[in-house]
């Protein structure tokens, strides 16, 4: 049995929400972390969704989406609500002043990472999103780096295909790998993991071993959330509960 923190069985204080009112992209920002509801792949639906951010560090996410109709067709993704931590190339956001960061500058980070699936009728992972990029304050280009490390999935597989695993935390992790606009790397449980805390700087250690990036490169943001997809009769109905706390000591 998994053992989530307290105050994810307890959050009660609700302390503010973002409700989908037709933009994709609605956020908030608050005590260190911006809530956004991130449906990049969204065109049209009907229904309703949002986050509601509690005490504590836990958030919720709902989704009751119907007649789903996405941008490009082609993706399975429909969007990635979620709580940033640092700062955000996508939104031009920062929560974190310290960030960006250059990697050489990394004595520890440790996330700490809960969730409850309360809801899950259509393809689901809940996973952080890290970007780590060659330069500082660029666009996005072929030699940067989405970093995600998977802890749940219903129905869903990262992009590209599995080059290797590691063992860690007594888990088995499958490593897939796809380049296309950017190096796309994932870290996916051979079980769904419901808590832990994970050193990040392990998993940077991975990319560098595998040539990826080096200690020259930019920590940007990691961000933690619901990615998800639609059902069979286009439909997005989620709902979960999050737990998320970052620790970092930097030079």
């Amino acid at each position: 049995m998994t053992i989530v923190p307290a105050a994810i069985l307890f959050a009660n204080l609700l302390l503010t929400n973002v409700t989908w009112n037709g933009n994709p992209y609605s956020g908030v920002l608050l005590n260190g972390y911006y809530y956004t509801l991130d449906l990049w792949n969204l065109k049209s639906a009907n229904g309703s969704l949002w986050i509601k951010v509690y005490q504590d560090n836990v958030f919720e996410i709902f989704s009751n989406l119907r007649n789903v109709k996405l941008k490009n067709p082609s993706l399975t993704v429909v969007g990635y609500p979620d709580a940033i931590y640092g700062h955000s190339i996508w939104y031009n956001i920062t929560t974190n002043g310290e960030y960006p960061v250059q990697l050489s500058n990394i004595k520890r980070i440790t996330l700490n990472l809960a969730y409850i699936s309360i809801i899950d009728r259509c393809p689901s992972d809940v996973a952080i999103d890290i970007w780590l990029t060659k330069n500082k304050d660029s666009k996005i280009g072929s030699k940067d780096v989405e970093l995600m490390i998977w802890l749940y999935k219903n129905n869903f597989s990262p992009r590209g295909h599995i080059i290797g695993y590691i063992h860690y935390k007594s888990i088995n992790w499958s490593i897939w790998l796809d380049q296309d606009k950017w190096v796309y790397v994932a870290f996916v449980p051979s079980k769904n993991v419901g808590h832990i805390k994970i050193n990040l700087n392990k998993f940077i250690k991975y990319l560098e071993k595998m040539g990826m990036v080096d200690k020259f490169y930019w920590l940007n943001d990691i961000d933690f959330g619901v990615e998800f997809g639609k059902n069979d009769k286009n439909m997005s109905i989620i709902d979960f509960i999050l737990y998320y706390n970052v620790n970092q000591t930097i030079k």
